[in-house]
């Protein structure tokens, strides 16, 4: 039969349809709709299936995103991260069910925690941080994986409940909007009932307190907190004689070669500076690794004598236009501080000092760039034409252009002294003690950089994986920089400001020495002429044994001196025999006077406190000599500590003499008085400790529990395997069998 003639015959019928079609469409909505001609057709296929038989169809996704949408609507990323306050679990499963998030976004979170197990600041391996936020999966997935075993768990929060949670929480996150108003704005903007928020924001819940109560099983205890604050709050003052080694090392006394032979042996392969109770000295021959930088460099005094100074007008104008800058608050009444306040703005010739000097180093920061950026195009041109994620080293060397004909180049162009050298190679040790280039920082993102940071994370070979987090992987022979740093003139008692462009040349990777006999250049970076002869140095692996022996012996001799002593003290008394010393045994052991010292507000470290800075330190192995004096202070702290017996609160006069290897030095003890924590430490640290302890509980199996992939496999997840089930297309809401 022809269409036409079948719509006239029919014509009541399909009137009819219209109408009812009409009024289901006012009722029920658009998605409504969609529920109904999912119900009619086969546009609601079985995406997966869990363990208990139930399934997870298409339109299951489609709700959840819905809800997640509205769950960002009234601030659930927010909520979620501000649990962060109590431990990680409200940060994690914001990032795995808002990874959109602004919010979620700006709290770095991957970055965050990667680089704080990397340096020992949570107790977490690396390697399970790495996998928690490596394991993808849709959040939509997450959130009905989260919400059924929250459910299966009873953790079910009624809506009166979460009606009154949220109507509490909404004018602080909505900044101070009234919660019904902003809840009838998200019911205009999604079309759903209030009654489908409340549900919705319920389940939020329950799986918020499911999540917590699944991992912290015990809550921290009254006395946990005490316990860690009266240790890490605790403080001792302690009395002493020191006798340092370094009154008895002769750097040129004969080293027997055999002794040399022995003790190379037994160190070759251990990295200096392991301290350990088998080697307390922290003796070590294992050569590090270490780099060879090339720079450039040019002296912004030399770049200030080049710009133009400001004019007048543009003085005036700089003033007009940052006005702001110089205004100022102060006192209405000024025998009030803490009263009213009213803005004064500073005057023009009040502040012309001030934006001369602004507009100056403006200018002398913008031509000192325009240098570099100069500098750059000419070194880089042949990179344009290499893949630098593929080039070996020999493919980048021959692309590098040279630093010196460059500098001279532009040294001419823009008459100003523009500095190339290179360093010698340097370990992390070397390139933190370097007084310049120790002071140089390198903007990656929202860090600055220590270069040190940079330059050791330089890669070798382009398949080498990332190494450190939130640290460029650069390559051999690309330019770092440029970057500020400083430099000082001992002769002309003067600080100069650099701006300096390096490139890594050599990299030695940490090796085992073959022999003793192994010497290099290890020269820092030299800007200035009086500089050379200061920094000019050579590594000899043999003197550093040498030295090493020397140290040993001398720790011997100042064992002597305290046994000495001790005898004295013993039969004069500490004053008298303090003088007797000075005066009939100085000489002997060729000592200067020695005295009696008194250290206040000593603590000591916690045994995991000493394990994240081990660990930082072999993550940072440029972080400075005072990380590792923190640890040899603490080893004498702990064997002063040691003698106060049965938690007494003072030795009382005693005379104790103790040898601290760590510390390079002997002691002889008068006395050790604790100074317990206080109820003001207990009140003023009691949340902080708190939560330290919760973060060190549960951190790892927060980061375990709800890996998706963990998650999944606890419900028994099986996705089936279809053509249309790749990609949820119409995912609809419901649960109808099929």
């Amino acid at each position: 039969m022809h269409i036409s003639k079948w719509m006239r015959k029919n014509s009541k019928k399909i009137m009819v349809f219209v109408v009812i079609f009409s009024m289901v469409s006012f009722v029920i909505g658009y998605t409504g709709l969609q529920i109904f001609f999912s119900l009619l057709g086969s546009d609601n296929p079985v995406r997966a299936t869990l363990a208990d038989g139930q399934k997870i169809r298409a339109r299951d996704f489609t709700a959840a995103q819905t809800e997640l949408r509205l769950l960002r609507m009234v601030g659930g990323d927010m909520i979620l991260l501000s649990q962060g306050q109590q431990g990680l679990i409200g940060p994690l499963l914001a990032h795995l069910l808002f990874p959109d998030s602004q919010a979620v976004a700006q709290a770095q979170l991957p970055i965050g925690l990667k680089q704080a197990a990397q340096r020992g600041q949570i107790p977490v391996s690396p390697d399970v941080v790495e996998e928690f936020f490596n394991e993808q999966a849709p959040s939509e997935l997450v959130w009905i994986l989260l919400k059924t075993e929250a459910r299966n768990a009873g953790s079910i929060i009624s809506d009166d409940m979460a009606r009154n949670i949220l109507q509490n929480i909404i004018p602080q996150l909505a900044k101070g909007i009234d919660a019904n108003r902003y809840v009838q704005s998200v019911i205009s903007q999604t079309g759903l009932t209030e009654g489908q928020i409340v549900r919705t924001f319920a389940e939020l819940l329950g799986v918020m307190f499911y999540a917590n109560n699944v991992i912290n099983t015990q809550d921290v205890t009254l006395n946990q907190i005490r316990a860690m604050l009266g240790r890490n709050y605790e403080k001792f003052n302690a009395d002493f004689v020191k006798i340092p080694a370094e009154w008895f090392i002769d750097p040129n006394s004969p080293v027997d070669s055999d002794e040399m032979k022995a003790q190379f042996e037994a160190f070759k392969t251990v990295l200096p500076g392991s301290f350990s109770e088998e080697n307390p000295y922290g003796f070590g021959y294992k050569l590090p690794k270490r780099v060879q930088l090339e720079f450039m460099t040019v002296l912004l005094d030399d770049v200030k004598t080049k710009i133009t100074p400001p004019t007048n007008e543009q003085l005036e104008e700089y003033y007009t236009r940052h006005i702001e800058q110089f205004r100022y608050q102060e006192p209405a009444d000024p025998n009030d501080p803490e009263g009213e306040q009213i803005t004064k703005t500073r005057s023009y010739a009040e502040s012309l000092p001030q934006i001369r000097n602004m507009i100056e180093q403006e200018r002398i920061r913008n031509l000192a760039n325009q240098i570099f950026n100069d500098a750059k195009a000419i070194i880089e041109k042949d990179f344009a034409t290499l893949n630098l994620e593929q080039a070996n080293l020999e493919d980048l060397q021959k692309a590098a252009g040279d630093y010196l004909k460059t500098a001279q180049d532009l040294s001419q162009r823009y008459n100003i002294p523009i500095q190339t050298g290179k360093t010698g190679l340097l370990s992390p040790v070397d390139f933190a003690r370097d007084s310049i280039l120790q002071t140089f920082r390198l903007q990656f993102g929202q860090r600055r950089l220590p270069l040190s940071e940079v330059v050791f994370n330089v890669r070798l070979d382009p398949a080498e994986p990332h190494r450190i987090i939130g640290v460029p992987m650069v390559r051999p022979w690309e330019n770092i920089g440029p970057m500020a740093g400083m430099t000082y003139d001992f002769e002309a008692g003067k600080t100069y400001q650099l701006m300096t462009m390096v490139r890594v040349i050599d990299v030695r990777p940490q090796e085992i020495p073959e022999s003793m006999d192994i010497t290099y250049d290890a020269t820092g970076m030299i800007v200035l002429e009086s500089q050379r002869e200061e920094k000019t140095k050579t590594f000899s692996l043999a003197e550093q044994i040498a030295a090493d022996i020397r140290l040993a012996g001398a720790m011997k001799k100042a064992q002597a001196v305290a046994e000495t002593l001790t005898a004295l003290i013993e039969q004069h008394g500490w004053d008298e025999a303090i003088a007797l010393f000075n005066e009939n045994h100085k000489a002997e052991y060729g000592t200067p006077d020695i005295s009696l010292q008194t250290v206040t507000g000593q603590t000591r470290m916690a045994q995991n406190e000493i394990e994240q800075i081990i660990l930082y330190m072999a993550a940072n192995p440029g972080s400075g000599e005072f990380i590792k004096d923190r640890l040899r202070t603490n080893v004498l702290n702990e064997q002063l500590h040691s003698l106060l017996e049965n938690g007494q609160d003072s030795t009382g006069t005693i005379i104790k003499p103790l040898v601290v290897p760590q510390t390079r030095a002997a002691y002889v003890v008068k006395e050790v008085s604790r100074l317990p924590a206080t109820e003001q430490d207990y009140l003023d640290n009691k949340a902080m400790t708190a939560l330290q302890l919760d973060m060190e509980s549960t951190a790892e199996p927060a980061l375990i529990h709800w890996n998706v992939k963990n998650l999944m496999k606890r419900l028994g997840y099986q996705q089936v395997e279809d053509a249309r089930s790749a990609v949820p297309a119409e995912p609809m809401n419901g649960d109808a069998e099929e």
